[in-house]
């Protein structure tokens, strides 16, 4: 009797609950190379190398800022109670089987409830970056980078509050099939079964571990004075992490893209160690194809197998700006801060069918603000007074994105090891 209601709500809830997870996250682990000693963008001299190492580890990823900012905790957003108000008004079948039961007396059909189907999310996600640069000239550094994302994701659904049992002691087995069909269908079976006839990947917990987009920087230092330098850094996207894949909702589908971005800093170095520098930049992502399911209309959240094609894609341009301040407290020891904002434009989508490309782009439109703390150690200085076995840098960076729109929230814990020769 109620089949034909979960086949589109459940779905729809499904939906809306791992579009949250494939929110942009190809941010987490773009490579922010800092090739000098100081935490803003520097060179190296001609004809050094410099291997650099880091590992990141994010953290309250099953957290998301909605469209209009509020922050809500993925399962508690998206559960769903399945009491008789609701169920009135998305199913004529559940309508009139609470009609039914109304007209034993008392009501019985407004009191029934299904549940709450809850969804249980945990998303985490760390990465290694091995950086290589080298000084072509004095004014010139190159480096590349390789992330290598690991990625699990636990899922979990189960029904709480459900009253239905005390309707099967009293109607099951009484009055009709239909009826106790519609007292027996159990919301969790009937959800992964739908997901699984429109030919998805199975739901299910998962761990993976793979090749993110490689990354080329420049960094290009225009003018040096003795109180602001000037630079230029080009940083290009490689399309060498995992293709889009329409079959697996769980799947981040946000790699794979080849991009550029091109960043102007400018360091205004100060008095008793203080610096500062602001950055703004924009990253162009190349338009590209990919397969994918095209929705039939609004209501149509888990588009089925017969309805993939190839569109193409436009990923929306990202304003980058920075502010960094820096406290340099010894030869060796350094402090500094920062505040990111990212604003990303809405993808769109276009084919040949003429079928509904718009509704790809729904909540694609991105912004975050975060905010970082860094301390660093190096003993660059000391080794030149050979006072250290090698020249080398290491740093601890934490960072939290405390505000945005369609994005999850994400705290960062960074380690980074880099040396010199």
């Amino acid at each position: 009797m109620l089949n034909t209601f979960y086949v589109s709500q459940v779905s729809f809830i499904w939906r809306l609950i791992l579009k949250t997870i494939n929110a942009p996250v190809a941010a987490f682990c773009a490579l922010v190379i800092s090739i000098g000693v100081h935490a803003g963008p520097d060179v190296l001299p001609a004809g050094i190398n410099s291997p650099m190492f880091n590992y990141g580890v994010f953290q309250n990823l099953e957290q998301r800022y909605e469209e209009n900012g509020s922050l809500w905790k993925m399962g508690d957003l998206r559960s769903v109670e399945y009491d008789a108000s609701y169920l009135s008004k998305v199913s004529p079948d559940a309508k009139n089987l609470i009609t039914a039961l109304n007209a034993f007396g008392l009501s019985h059909g407004q009191s029934i409830n299904y549940g709450i189907l809850k969804f249980e999310i945990d998303p985490s996600m760390q990465y290694f970056a091995p950086i290589y640069a080298y000084g072509v000239t004095k004014n010139w550094t190159i480096a590349v980078g390789a992330p290598i994302i690991t990625y699990a994701v636990d899922i979990e659904l189960h029904t709480v509050n459900s009253n239905l049992e005390s309707y099967k002691a009293v109607y099951q087995g009484r009055v009709s099939d239909d009826l106790d069909r519609a007292l027996n269908l159990d919301i969790k079976s009937e959800t992964l079964k739908t997901i699984e006839q429109r030919g998805y990947k199975p739901l299910i917990s998962q761990k993976s571990q793979f090749l993110s987009d490689m990354q080329i920087v420049s960094i290009y230092k225009l003018q040096q004075t003795p109180y602001v330098d000037f630079f230029y850094l080009t940083t290009v996207g490689l399309p060498t992490g995992p293709q889009y894949d329409p079959d697996d909702l769980i799947a981040l589908n946000t790699f794979g893209l080849a991009s550029i971005e091109n960043t102007l800093a400018t360091t205004f170095k100060g008095v008793y160690g203080l610096s500062a520098t602001p950055y703004i930049g924009y990253q162009y992502v190349l338009p590209d194809s990919i397969t994918a399911r095209v929705p039939l209309n609004d209501d149509d959240n888990l588009p089925d197998a017969n309805q993939k094609e190839n569109v193409h894609r436009s990923t929306g341009g990202k304003w980058v700006f920075k502010s960094e301040g820096e406290w340099k407290a010894s030869d060796a020891l350094t402090f500094s801060s920062a505040y990111v904002q990212n604003q990303k434009a809405a993808d769109s989508f276009s084919g040949d069918k003429g079928t509904r490309y718009d509704l790809l782009s729904k909540n694609t439109y991105a912004r975050e603000e975060i905010y970082s703390m860094k301390v660093s150690f190096n003993t660059v200085k000391a080794y030149f007074k050979k006072k250290a076995l090698f020249p080398y840098i290491v740093y601890y960076e934490f960072s939290d994105l405390f505000k945005g729109e369609n994005v999850n929230r994400r705290t960062l814990h960074e380690l980074n090891f880099k040396m010199f020769f």
